[in-house]
Formats: structure tokens, sequence, C-alpha cells
């Protein structure tokens, strides 16, 4: 994953390096993909909704990051510590890929480019580092954007807990079934 995200990053920024403003073309698609982000966590409510609406919200809801979907409790335990792990340390792991993205672009800059010099009348006068720097942020910001709802959501859902159909039974955490919710201060 690690790898792969270094290479998605370095691919983008190949493709869009011809494009000037690129957050004038972003900033819509950003909010879309936020409003549409959020209207698939309303499905999370414990509302009725109407059958329509709820088939448009589900189909919004693949904009959120799901891992479920990749069945990762087939390869291995995976519950809700795992999950809630998993979000935690997925900010620090985009921060190690942006890093790394940054590095390699400076090493790319200083092999491709005979001096500062030439790399500044390329680049509209501005030198490696605010160049990297820029787009740095803007990849940081878009993460953000993204991941921040799934970071929430994770984080959240991992202490939600669902009644069984026996009324008035124990209470089970939705995000790992097999583990009794307890109110107990001495548990």
């Amino acid at each position: 994953a690690f790898v792969i995200t270094v290479a998605a990053l370095m691919m983008l920024d190949h493709l869009m390096k011809g494009v000037d403003h690129l957050s004038t073309i972003f900033a819509p698609i950003m909010i879309v993909v936020t409003f549409f982000q959020t209207l698939g966590l309303l499905l999370d409510l414990k509302v009725t909704w109407p059958a329509a609406l709820k088939e448009w919200m589900t189909v919004f809801n693949a904009l959120n990051i799901n891992i479920e979907l990749a069945r990762p409790e087939c390869s291995g335990t995976f519950g809700a510590y795992e999950k809630l792990l998993m979000a935690v340390l997925l900010p620090f792991f985009l921060v190690v890929c942006l890093a790394l993205f940054a590095g390699l672009k400076f090493v790319l800059a200083k092999a491709l480019y005979k001096s500062e010099e030439a790399f500044k009348l390329r680049h509209g006068g501005r030198d490696i580092r605010s160049v990297i720097s820029e787009q740095v942020l803007t990849i940081g910001v878009a993460s953000y954007i993204l991941g921040s709802i799934f970071f929430l959501r994770r984080v959240l859902m991992t202490w939600v807990c669902t009644r069984e159909e026996v009324p008035d039974g124990p209470t089970y955490l939705l995000s790992q079934p097999d583990i009794q919710c307890s109110t107990d201060a001495a548990i």
C-alpha cells in the first residue's frame, strides 16, 4: 500500500504538471465528494429512510473509504482493535508517504535540472522547495478532506453497541459482534 500510494502520487504529479491553478479544478470536486460522503454517513443513523432516498444514499456511500470491502478478516485477525489502529495510524502513513514523495521530487528535480536557475526558469521563478511545498500542501489538504470522514467514522463506530434480539439483553460492539459491551467501571 505504501509503494502504491507513493507511485500513484508520482504518476498524478506527472499527469497534472501542466495544469495551472489545480485548486480551482479540484475545489468543486472535493465539495461534491464531501457532500456525498456526508450523505452516505446518514445511513448509520437509526432513521427509517424512504426506500428511494436510502438507495441514493447507498450510492453516495461508495465515496466513503470502507476497509470492510477488502475483507481483511479473511487474511488474519482483524477485529475492532485492528480497525481502530488502522484508522489512528492512517494520518502517520500519509505523512510518511508525503515525505517520501517530497524527497523523490526533490531528488528528481536536482537530477533533471543542472542548476537552481534552470529550475526557476521552467517553474515561473519559483525554487524547488516552494514548488514541492505547494504540491505537498495540496495533496495533504485533499487527503484530509477525503480521509477525515473515514477517520471519524472508524474511530466513533468502534464504540457503538447494538442490542441482541433478546429484550434487555446484552449489547455487543457493532464493529466486532463477539465483544460484549459493558458500562461496568470495574472491568
